[in-house]
């Protein structure tokens, strides 16, 4: 009897558990979830995270010209550094893994 009232007891504190609310944060974008998995984001949370992800998308797509930046200075540098297009072929060659021997001019 003491047993099933224990259980009793414990199953109602522990009943308000699943009605609770889980907030998940990755990074800057923040997510509240309620019972079953049911997203309960509230228009302020949704703005914020709309605005996180739009920064987010801003910073990747600024990196990656960034980088294409990066890459065609070296090209121009490397075309520039070449007098002659016999020296570029040079150069490819050698990017590729050949020994460039063969055409050295001295």
């Amino acid at each position: 009897m003491l047993k099933a009232v224990l259980i009793a007891a414990s199953m109602a504190v522990a009943m308000p558990c699943f009605a609770q609310q889980v907030r998940v944060i990755k990074g800057d974008i923040e997510h509240v979830y309620g019972p079953g998995g049911q997203l309960l984001d509230d228009a302020g949370l949704q703005e914020r995270n709309q605005r996180a992800w739009e920064h987010m998308q801003a910073e990747n797509q600024t990196a990656i010209a960034r980088r294409q930046v990066e890459i065609e200075l070296g090209y121009l540098r490397l075309n520039t550094a070449c007098a002659s297009s016999d020296d570029l072929r040079l150069v490819r060659r050698f990017a590729k893994g050949g020994s460039g021997s063969s055409g050295v001019r001295v």
